[in-house]
């Protein structure tokens, strides 16, 4: 899994206008990051046997602001948390966003312009590893509605793809009319058909 491009982020913009969006998984979110700090989506990768080759943790660190070749752009940070639990290396491959939704228009298969760790864990070991996508629109990070990051667990002849999809985390509010309530999203009720989230009373 070989980038074809170096992205050289400069330095993340922390003034003015710069912005960051935060996401959560909306799947398998049973773990968090070492940190504790972001919900993680957690993957049990088993052989054809029914053996457990190794656990996988996926999250975000968001979409946000940075200088790459120059230019102000958005990044997506990917991060990946593998225990390889078998005797033999594991490979993580093929990983790519698909289904990009950006301010209501959906991109193509964007894939990692850096990765940053080892792709190939040797046996009993655990590392995390960093991808990066750069997209290819002057969007603000804000405008990312949602995306799927799709990857790859390889061991011998024994191959583990996966779909890990991630929506926008808003937080709590009052809403436009003012009302007595609040409006939170919450993923794990989320529907695609329109019911972004549940109304709750307020925090005594």
């Amino acid at each position: 899994m070989t980038p074809t491009r170096t992205l050289a982020i400069a330095t993340l913009l922390v003034a003015g206008c710069a912005t960051t969006q935060d996401f959560v998984p909306t799947e398998r979110a049973t773990a968090v990051s070492p940190e504790g700090k972001t919900a993680a989506a957690e993957y049990e990768v088993e052989s054809r046997s029914g053996a457990e080759i190794g656990e996988i943790k996926v999250w975000t660190e968001g979409a946000y602001e940075a200088e790459v070749d120059g230019r102000e752009r958005t990044v997506v940070q990917i991060v990946f948390e593998v225990e390889n639990q078998q005797d033999a290396p594991l490979t993580l491959s093929q990983v790519q966003l698909d289904g990009v939704e950006v301010d209501g228009a959906r991109l193509d298969a964007v894939q990692p312009t850096r990765i940053e760790g080892p792709t190939t864990i040797a046996p009993g070991a655990d590392a995390r590893v960093r991808a990066y996508f750069t997209l290819p629109t002057a969007k603000r990070p804000n405008d990312v509605e949602r995306f799927e990051v799709t990857w790859t667990v390889q061991k011998g002849d024994t191959t583990y793809r996966q779909r890990t999809p991630f929506v926008q985390q808003v937080d709590r509010y009052y809403n436009n009319y003012y009302t007595p309530y609040y409006y939170y999203y919450d993923p794990f009720l989320y529907d695609p058909w329109g019911r972004r989230g549940v109304f709750y009373p307020p925090i005594p």
